[in-house]
């Protein structure tokens, strides 16, 4: 609640602006200057000159030339400016007038600040941020001068935050840095600060800089001694005015903010009580650039839906909010929304500042009847407020008069709303066997560990379901689950491992997915029928031909006419490390070299041995249909190995250096008969053939203490080899 209280605290200060005594005139357009020389502050009315005094600003200031850096705040209503500093003081003082005394700005230790160097020029934004341009050239020789922009921050009682240079405008461009002098002004308006000053010597431009993003657009080059100094400010109407404080009679002006052109003379300015013609070194806006009065509000996630805060509902940011005014000759609101606002846009130019921000506000410029709403989303529902679902005030002048409900705090204005989500689940089963006519499901159905289930979005509704919005995998007992859905089309879909279809949902309904449909309040529909709790995917292990062929049967007559038919046999072969029982390469180049080959072999070398083995089983996979896919054994390292990266495994042993003879006592020579003894079992159609998740269930169940029984300690290998790791444990 603590950034709710500061933002409600920072809006019911813009409440009173309009109670203010710096926020005088109602009758636009006027304008606060500060007269050159007396430091007094004068509401001019820019279309006839006359002034009005209000207050002089240097009683406490270290010159009396004339202050700076007028501006208008308008979260408070008070008018800040600097003092015009003397050559050699590098900082610059910062002060504020709050309709009856002047006062210094401090911080929130209660120290005065001094800003950096020599404020040329200043304007606050509609969020209460505070820029101005370091215009140095107070030496002598003008050295000092630059065009860096900064940008000061409040908290909510108005002490200074921070200052930092947001921008050194101009470098890089065409003209190269502005000389700045105390020759022009900024004004805010919209999210750009409009300027007007002088580059080079002298030769003055008009300017827009973006907020935010800092891009510097010339508008305008009005070339050499054009009316000298012009100070800016949006007068209440929010025309763009200026004052040629160089010209002896005080011309105004207003100014075209795309083109840059000046309109003809407006007025010239008045004359002081002692006859001097008040030229103004500063303009400030005297309400701001729009606006009698203004209401705020927040826009809430009701995460727990009872249309009040609780701990963790949040503001939403980006959600438009919209002011309807009264028809009095239609009886009724205009269709078309008097002014929009979206929330977390803290500058009003309709995009968003603070993401996570719900606040919004607008700024009422005309007497009448006003309704404000909030459009709604897809997947939410409002919780407040209900009956009616909006809030309505009337407004006079500065004074806003709650009207639906009877009583609200205008400038708090709270909209709830709760995101509808849906929760989804089921399991992943295999089915054991086919005994569901007269047993419970229990019997015949186990979950699957480790499966992956995926969660895809159609999000352009064309069905495609191109966004992975979750995956998971099943746990101990097969079971998953997606939460905090929110309204939309989504995909569940299983990714399928080797050696296994899917008997449900796909011999059922036809399809190997669930398309789930979750509605705005929350409902969830299924495709195909079932609930959405049971989104169950059940598999089988495919029917596998795995059987397997000896060497003895493709050295005879059968073995012969399969390798006949099939000529590429002997290159398929020659693609791997095969040995004779020298250990040199053996590439067939016939049948009966082939026939002669394989009825040699024995385990003098253990390579030749293991390579006879490998053939036979590289030609049952290729000639004979046998199918390994998704299957395997416990390899050399103890860990399960698919039988394709077995093969590969073997070959690669063979084809490493002084594992081609491996006769007894050779290093290697048990690894050798290791691979043999699988291919061997392979052939004989005996091998322990399991799957990768089978292997890991398993794995745990396992005996690992050797000294115990060393027939299935650590290192036990059902091909009838015990591996290094096993005697070396046995021995310790």
């Amino acid at each position: 609640m603590k950034k709710k209280l500061i933002a409600v605290l920072i809006l019911a200060v813009i409440a009173v602006m309009g109670l203010s005594g710096s926020a005088l005139a109602l009758d636009p357009p006027t304008v606060y200057g500060i007269d050159r020389n007396t430091g007094d502050v004068y509401e001019a009315e820019v279309e006839t000159g006359t002034a009005e005094w209000r207050f002089n600003a240097t009683d406490t200031l270290i010159s009396v030339v004339s202050p700076n850096g007028l501006a208008w705040n308008p979260l408070n209503g008070y008018l800040y400016f600097t003092d015009y500093p003397l050559v050699g003081v590098g900082n610059t003082a910062f002060y504020y007038w709050n309709g009856s005394s002047v006062q210094p700005v401090t911080d929130a230790l209660g120290d005065p600040v001094m800003l950096t160097g020599d404020v040329a020029c200043g304007t606050f934004d509609s969020a209460g941020n505070y820029y101005y341009i370091d215009g140095g050239g107070t030496s002598a020789d003008g050295n000092y001068r630059t065009d860096d922009l900064y940008m000061v921050t409040f908290d909510a009682s108005f002490n200074v935050v921070s200052e930092t240079k947001v921008a050194d405008l101009t470098v890089g461009d065409e003209y190269g840095e502005r000389g700045w002098k105390f020759d022009g002004d900024i004004a805010y308006k919209g999210g750009y600060i409009y300027g007007y000053g002088s580059y080079g010597w002298y030769t003055f431009e008009f300017f827009k800089v973006q907020v935010g993003t800092w891009d510097f657009e010339r508008i305008k080059d009005f070339g050499s001694w054009y009316k000298g100094a012009l100070q800016l400010s949006f007068g209440q109407d929010g025309t763009l005015y200026c004052h040629a404080s160089q010209d002896a009679a005080g011309t105004f002006y207003a100014i075209d903010l795309a083109t840059g052109t000046l309109s003809a003379p407006l007025a010239s300015s008045a004359t002081a009580a002692d006859g001097h013609v008040l030229l103004y070194t500063d303009l400030s806006a005297a309400t701001g650039a729009e606006g009698l009065a203004m209401v705020a509000g927040t826009k809430w996630n009701d995460v727990t839906p009872n249309g009040y805060w609780d701990p963790g509902d949040v503001e939403k940011s980006g959600w438009t909010i919209n002011l309807y005014k009264w028809n009095v000759a239609l009886n009724k609101y205009d269709d078309t929304p008097y002014k929009t606002a979206v929330t977390g846009d803290i500058d009003g130019d309709g995009v968003v500042d603070d993401p996570t921000s719900g606040g919004f506000f607008f700024q009422i410029t005309e007497d009448g009847l006003y309704k404000v709403e909030e459009v709604q989303q897809t997947g939410w529902t409002q919780t407040g407020p209900l009956s009616p679902n909006y809030f309505e005030f009337e407004a006079v002048g500065n004074v806003i008069t709650p009207v639906t409900p009877a009583a609200f705090d205008y400038m708090n204005m709270e909209f709830w709303n709760h995101q509808s989500t849906a929760d989804i689940s089921g399991h992943k089963y295999v089915k054991e066997c086919e005994c569901s006519c007269c047993c419970p499901p229990e019997c015949y159905l186990k979950g699957l560990e480790g499966w992956t289930i995926t969660l895809a979005r159609d999000n352009d509704q064309d069905g495609d379901f191109e966004e992975q919005v979750g995956s998971t995998e099943t746990d101990a007992d097969g079971a998953y689950s997606f939460s905090g859905l929110t309204p939309g089309v989504y995909q569940v879909s299983e990714t399928m491992q080797s050696g296994w279809a899917q008997r449900y949902p796909k011999d059922d309904f036809g399809q190997e997915y669930y398309i789930v449909t979750v509605a705005d309040d929350g409902s969830i529909t299924v495709v195909p029928n079932v609930p959405a709790d049971e989104l169950d995917f059940i598999n089988y292990k495919k029917s596998q031909n795995t059987t397997g062929y000896t060497p003895g049967f493709w050295s005879n007559k059968n073995g012969r006419a399969v390798l006949t038919a099939n000529p590429g046999w002997m290159g398929y072969l020659g693609g791997y490390n095969l040995v004779d029982g020298w250990g040199n390469p053996f590439d067939p180049t016939s049948y009966n070299q082939f026939r002669t080959w394989l009825l040699r072999a024995n385990g003098t070398n253990m390579s030749y041995m293991m390579s006879v083995q490998m053939a036979a089983t590289l030609l049952n996979i290729n000639y004979m249909g046998t199918d390994y896919d998704g299957l395997g054994v416990i390899g050399w390292d103890g860990n399960w190995i698919s039988i394709a990266d077995l093969i590969i495994e073997a070959d690669a042993f063979l084809g490493t250096a002084g594992n081609n003879y491996t006769p007894r006592g050779h290093r290697n020579r048990a690894q050798a008969e290791f691979y043999k003894n699988v291919f061997d079992s392979l052939n004989n159609n005996s091998a322990d053939l399991i799957t990768e998740s089978e292997a890991a269930s398993t794995a745990s169940t396992k005996s690992t203490t050797v000294t115990t029984d060393v027939f299935t300690g650590y290192g036990y290998n059902p091909y009838g080899f015990y591996n290094f790791n096993w005697w070396s444990a046995w021995y310790r």
